[in-house]
């Protein structure tokens, strides 16, 4: 795993991490709301989250499975709006996930975006048939569609990892797992429009929360343009403190 450097450089050179992104959540905070430090999409409902656990920069929230733990932050995004879409953030699991595929034991909902039945798109861990992968991509139940990518691994409790979805606005998918590109995948009539909810940490299934996942998270970023590998490699080594355009 890639470590970041945790000092502020106030010389950093131009990096372009501000370009395109659309909310940033650094999960400092140690009660209530959850804020977008780029933006205005704060949280609407932090549920039985626990505030002041160890990050990657500072502190991180924490999610209980047990306790329906997620963040809402209310409408959902339009991504078909955005030229592409790429959203990172670091992870450190306390529980995997359990039992057979498709029941909500069996996921871990990272960030959801979308209205359960209608379009979605999603990045979460989840266990098929005793394997462990990590997917990303979207989804619509009706008419069915579908387009993702996803990687076989066995991620470490107690860990950090920074997992990364990327599209490219048209049909690509990449996954990136600490930087690295692990999985890619072209698919036509990909869906992005956003409708229902925006969350970290569970799925919304149009009337109720599940699929919660059990573990911290820091550092969140959405952002409404296709980062680049060496966009990454800056995003999980930089503070957002050093962002530039």
């Amino acid at each position: 795993m890639i470590r970041p450097h945790r000092k502020t450089d106030l010389s950093v050179p131009s990096n372009g991490l501000l370009n395109g992104l659309e909310s940033y959540y650094q999960c400092d905070e140690v009660s209530g709301v959850i804020v977008d430090a780029h933006g205005s999409d704060h949280s609407v409902n932090a549920y039985n989250i626990g505030y002041g656990a160890a990050g990657v920069y500072n502190t991180a929230i924490d999610f209980e499975a047990g306790s329906q733990s997620h963040v809402d932050f209310g409408n959902a995004k339009d991504f078909s709006a955005y030229a592409g879409v790429t959203i990172g953030m670091w992870i450190n699991l306390e529980s995997q996930p359990t039992g057979t595929a498709g029941t909500d034991p069996s996921y871990r909902h990272l960030y959801y975006n979308g209205s359960g039945s209608g379009s979605q798109i999603y990045l979460r861990y989840q266990i098929i048939s005793g394997v462990y992968y990590i997917y990303w991509g979207t989804y619509r139940a009706a008419p069915y569609a579908e387009s993702y990518t996803r990687y076989a691994v066995t991620l470490t409790l107690g860990t950090w990892y920074h997992i990364c979805g990327v599209h490219n606005g048209s049909n690509s998918w990449d996954l990136y797992i600490d930087g690295s590109l692990v999985s890619t995948a072209v698919s036509s009539g990909d869906i992005l429009t956003g409708a229902g909810k925006d969350v970290i940490g569970a799925r919304w299934g149009g009337s109720s929360f599940g699929r919660w996942h059990d573990g911290l998270v820091d550092e969140v970023a959405i952002y409404s343009r296709a980062l680049s590998s060496p966009d990454i490699g800056n995003l999980i080594t930089l503070p957002y403190s050093n962002f530039t355009v």
